[in-house]
């Protein structure tokens, strides 16, 4: 007799098989094996108690643990250990309920053979705190999803969607946008003075921060200047520390990966959850890095240790500190603290010795968390500042310089690139005047807000409060799927349809979108996980709330609806009556407002901020099949569509190119559509071709490979990975 161990992820199961040898038989749940159904709400509105449902496709799954559990005496759930993994192990212990084998609950912070033996060793039950905020947590998201969304269908179209958390974050880029839409430059001048090859800047005027915005004062502070005397005020030189960072949290590894290597969250997580399940090298599958969905900077004090002893055998004593280096979170800031902070599983794993034997984007991201964890453990950087003071009458000129003297932890990890050289200072002598070798004005404009990257709205999303750890880059990828957001270059920009869709959801449900409310709710997850507060009665105030607000929202529908709708000055051609703005799956276009007697519809482009019509000139490649004459694509209430450029007179139409929902797996950017190849085969490509060249015959999911990181295909009835030599799938 042996013990069966159920994990999540197929790649885990290869290296906790690797350790546990003979002793267990290993699978995996591949995930949630019971969900809420799709269908329907699936929530009793009486006892707020979930319907749940086995998942499609999860059945065999379930039965083939059944089959394994039956020659086991013992079952060990060891999922992965947060909210969903302890749910995922809660639903299997119930599918066991009546098998009499022992369950037991293992959790993994490392994939490694320490990790898996200590966790084989304190073997514990469900966790039935977390058990219930993570279902507290899929009620809440189900009743906002399915009681809110409708109203969006009813106001715009069916298919948006309105979400606890997304509609918070979606909030904070519309914002965002809004101001920078509506952003005015204000000109201003920065002065310099110059004196051989130092550069002094105006800071100060009359004791005050000098800021020229009008160009009378820039032209009296010119003439003063011009006229006045430099004289050497002071020279301040002083050595400064520089301290290293603390290891990553989820949201620094996300923020830090995006800034260095340019990664989205999404990829971030992805190529981290591999680094945690394992990587295959010459001694089997080994787990690199701890749990990648933490928010404590808790190291233990095995890794410490460690930590301390490769720095002082390959960097040398001046690099340790005399003791270990401990980083706490700012004062008040909930921390979950089940998990240690990212770091390497073994310090003594160099990212140089991984070099050939794992992919370039992997092995990158190794080598940001093992560089950030040992530097951590590291002696401060010191730099020699100078600050030179220069005054002419009431004006104020500093130069600043700095000089590393020391590299301390930067021999390992600099996060900040910053010129080294010395600021020549020999030849100024406080209060002796210098001669100056130009003053040089620069006359520039304020420029708006930044937009919103992945790195900063995760860094904002941490500041309020808003969702956890393991679901800002879910947030991020929600956001550009639905069309709310999409990402340009590096930055995340709110569509129209979202800037529509957040002023709809502000307008009739201010609380779902309030910043202290999202926060808020968030806590009550973590006090029901602590066992501070119990499930039925938030679910209940917040089933209660969410009632009245619904029965307030009825009343304001019409006025909402009515605003969405964007009259305008054109006529339709068929009946005469004004055609208005509408939107639909496929974006804007022009309706008769005479519908549904008259079904008029029309595509247009904005000139001049007003709409155009665009009648039979979007002319595309190829002739009609029936008449020989040119097509055109136009647009109609159930989306794009390409026609004779002779209608009414040949009435030969098709469809165009369908956008499946899913975002390109390649670029990014576009969307995934369903095109038809000469042959008659249909395929799937970008839209953005030939900018973005990606193809595949098989129907992408928008889902990730929890294997590789790599996209996953529709191939039959089977979800499939698309990297050759994955053997990833699942019915």
């Amino acid at each position: 007799m042996k013990g069966l161990i159920i994990v999540e992820s197929p790649t885990k199961v290869k290296t906790v098989k690797k350790i546990v040898k003979r002793n267990y038989d290993v699978m995996a749940s591949v995930g949630h094996v019971i969900d809420l159904p799709k269908s329907k709400l699936g929530i009793d509105p009486d006892t707020l108690e979930p319907q749940y449902v086995t998942i499609k496709g999860k059945a065999a799954v379930i039965n083939e643990i059944k089959k394994k559990s039956e020659k086991a005496d013992m079952v060990i759930l060891a999922t992965d250990p947060d909210r969903e993994g302890e749910a995922i192990a809660y639903h299997i212990m119930r599918k066991l309920a009546d098998s009499g084998v022992e369950i037991k609950r293992a959790r993994f912070t490392e994939i490694t053979e320490k990790g898996i033996n200590e966790a084989l060793n304190e073997l514990s039950d469900i966790d039935m705190n977390m058990f219930y905020s993570q279902q507290t947590r899929r009620i809440l998201d189900r009743l906002v999803g399915y009681r809110i969304s409708p109203i969006l269908w009813r106001i715009m179209y069916k298919g948006l969607s309105a979400g606890r958390v997304q509609s918070a974050a979606l909030r904070l880029i519309a914002e965002r946008q809004a101001e920078i839409d509506g952003f005015i430059p204000e000109k201003y001048w920065e002065i310099t003075a110059a004196f051989g090859d130092v550069t002094a800047k105006l800071v100060k005027t009359d004791g005050k921060r000098s800021r020229i915005t009008e160009e009378k004062d820039f032209l009296t502070v010119m003439e003063e200047l011009s006229s006045g005397s430099f004289i050497v005020e002071s020279i301040d030189s002083a050595k400064r520390e520089k301290r290293a960072k603390p290891p990553f949290i989820t949201s620094t590894l996300q923020q830090e990966a995006y800034n260095r290597l340019g990664y989205s969250a999404k990829k971030t997580m992805m190529l981290a959850q591999r680094l945690y399940e394992g990587i295959a090298l010459p001694g089997g599958n080994t787990g690199l890095i701890t749990y990648m969905r933490t928010d404590s900077f808790r190291v233990s004090q095995e890794a410490l240790n460690d930590a301390r002893a490769f720095i002082a055998r390959d960097r040398g004593e001046r690099y340790l500190p005399e003791k270990p280096n401990f980083y706490a979170k700012k004062k008040g800031t909930k921390i979950q603290d089940a998990h240690e902070a990212i770091r390497p599983t073994s310090v003594f794993i160099t990212p140089d010795s991984l070099s050939d034997m794992m992919e370039k984007d992997l092995h990158r991201l190794y080598k940001l968390i093992w560089e950030r964890f040992v530097a951590s453990q590291m002696v401060p950087a010191i730099y020699q500042n100078t600050v030179l003071s220069i005054l002419n009458g009431r004006h104020l000129f500093e130069a600043e310089g700095a000089v590393r003297v020391f590299d301390g932890f930067e021999n390992i990890y600099r996060w900040a690139a910053r010129d080294d050289s010395p600021m020549d200072i020999s030849g100024f002598e406080i209060g002796k005047e210098k001669a100056c070798d130009g003053i040089f004005p620069d006359e520039k404009e304020t420029q708006p807000p930044a937009c919103f990257t992945d790195a900063s709205l995760v860094k904002k999303l941490e500041a309020l409060g808003i969702g956890r750890p393991s679901t800002y880059a879910q947030i991020i990828t929600v956001l550009i799927n639905r069309q709310y957001v999409q990402r340009e270059a590096r930055k995340l920009i709110c569509t129209d349809l979202g800037m529509i869709v957040n002023d709809t959801v502000r307008s009739l449900f201010p609380r779902i979108v309030d910043y202290e409310f999202t926060e808020n709710m968030e806590n009550d997850l973590d006090d029901i996980e602590n066992g501070e507060s119990g499930h039925k009665e938030i679910l209940r105030k917040f089933y209660d709330d969410l009632t009245g607000w619904l029965e307030d929202a009825e009343k304001d529908i019409p006025s909402i609806k009515e605003s969405v709708i964007q009259k305008t000055e054109i006529k339709c051609a068929k009946c005469g009556m004004p055609m208005i703005i509408r939107w639909g799956r496929n974006g804007r276009f022009l309706a008769c407002s005479g519908y549904p007697e008259c079904k008029n519809t029309m595509d247009f482009e904005m000139t001049d901020g007003k709409p155009v019509p665009v009648e039979g000139n979007l002319t595309v490649e190829g002739t009609c099949p029936e008449c020989g004459s040119g097509l055109v694509k136009k647009r109609g209430r159930f989306g794009e569509f390409i026609a004779c450029s002779r209608y009414p007179e040949c009435r030969y139409t098709k469809k165009v190119d369908e956008k499946i929902g899913v975002t390109c797996p390649k670029c990014g950017t576009g969307h995934v559509v369903r095109k038809k190849s000469k042959k008659g085969r249909y395929f799937y490509g970008c839209d953005r071709y030939p900018q973005c060249d990606f193809v595949d015959w098989n129907k992408p999911t928008g889902a990730v490979c929890p294997e590789c990181g790599e996209y996953l295909v529709e191939k039959g009835k089977k979800t499939v990975c698309s990297r050759k030599g994955c053997g990833y799938a699942t019915e």
